[in-house]
């Protein structure tokens, strides 16, 4: 279990702004397309919130090497250089890329992002193991600061899924159902550990504006606090 000293304060994971592929809805993993209009407009103004929440907090800045990460970053925070981690790409949706939901479930009415995978592309197991190498880092080199990570919608999830010591596949539940897990079930990273004062770990979106200031502050002030949505929503 990590000391207290070698945990980063405060996390934000944010999504990148909006792509011609994500507002029809479409499953983009590698495809490497740029922010639209619309989300570069997304970008800047995210730009004052994630300061909002930083505070005195001098931060150290991630991004998925994917354009619409990266741009989303350097619009967002252009004093704070970020460091490309491929970690932070998004599921390779392999067969599936470029569809949206509805047809991915005519083929296979089963189908499960979080449990099942993409044929052709990655496994949960696989972006599990990539959001572990991540973590790791920002132990590494995060430590007592604020850590800000661009990068994209279903892997935000999984990677907050692991940082509250869920399964991979606990980025498809909602918030709501982890908050009555046991009290000595939950992760070193979780307000309520025993003896550990853990970082915030919050998650935001630059593509919308479902994250009102008002809210932020709300959920900077509750510790370990993050948004997840049920069901298998497209990438954006």
């Amino acid at each position: 279990m990590p000391h207290p000293a070698q945990l980063p304060a405060l996390i934000l994971l944010v999504r990148h702004g909006a792509t011609e592929w994500s507002v029809s809805g479409r499953h983009t993993g590698r495809t490497d397309l740029a922010l639209t209009d619309q989300g570069v407009a997304q970008a800047v103004s995210a730009g004052p919130l994630i300061d909002e929440l930083l505070g005195d907090h001098e931060p150290l800045v991630f991004t998925s090497p994917l354009a619409r990460a990266a741009r989303t970053a350097e619009l967002a925070l252009p004093q704070h250089p970020a460091r490309p981690a491929p970690a932070l790409m998004e599921y390779d949706y392999g067969d599936y890329e470029g569809l949206t939901s509805s047809q991915i479930l005519q083929r296979d009415p089963a189908w499960d992002l979080f449990h099942s995978g993409c044929p052709g592309g990655e496994s949960i197991v696989q972006v599990s193991a990539r959001c572990d190498e991540f973590m790791a880092e920002v132990q590494r080199e995060g430590a007592g600061r604020a850590v800000v990570a661009f990068t994209h919608g279903h892997l935000s999830r999984i990677l907050t899924a692991r940082m509250l010591n869920l399964p991979a596949a606990g980025g498809g539940i909602t918030v709501e159902r982890h908050r009555h897990r046991r009290r000595d079930q939950r992760a070193p990273w979780q307000a309520g550990a025993r003896r550990l004062e853990p970082p915030r770990v919050l998650s935001a979106t630059a593509a919308g504006s479902r994250w009102s200031r008002r809210r932020a502050r709300s959920r900077c002030r509750r510790r370990g606090s993050t948004r997840h949505r049920r069901g298998r929503p497209p990438s954006r």
